[in-house]
């Protein structure tokens, strides 16, 4: 999950946000763990932030394999997956305050 990009034009989606940062395959092997060029920071789920657990998309292979995720609600993403958000809701209200 990717924090601040919400307010960056063009940058939902994964390929969208490669270039809008301009990374390329310069970057193919590089260890997010050394904190060069680019790094991966350590963070935290804030509440009341959601995070949706989805099936991949844009891609051929191993696609029921549920690896996509993203905060409900974000203005990343690409393509919201509008059932696994209800899912989620769903999951997390306790039942006696569920519509029948």
């Amino acid at each position: 999950l990717i924090r601040g990009l919400d307010g960056i034009a063009n940058a939902n989606g994964p390929a969208r946000l490669c270039k809008v940062l301009e990374i390329d395959r310069r970057f193919d092997r590089h260890d997010l763990t050394e904190r060069r060029e680019l790094w991966l920071e350590p963070g935290g789920r804030r509440p009341p932030e959601t995070v949706i657990r989805t099936h991949r998309i844009g891609i051929r292979e191993a696609r029921d394999l549920p690896w996509r995720f993203y905060l409900a609600g974000s203005a990343g993403i690409s393509r919201p997956d509008r059932q696994a958000e209800a899912r989620t809701s769903a999951a997390r209200t306790p039942a006696h305050l569920q519509d029948s």
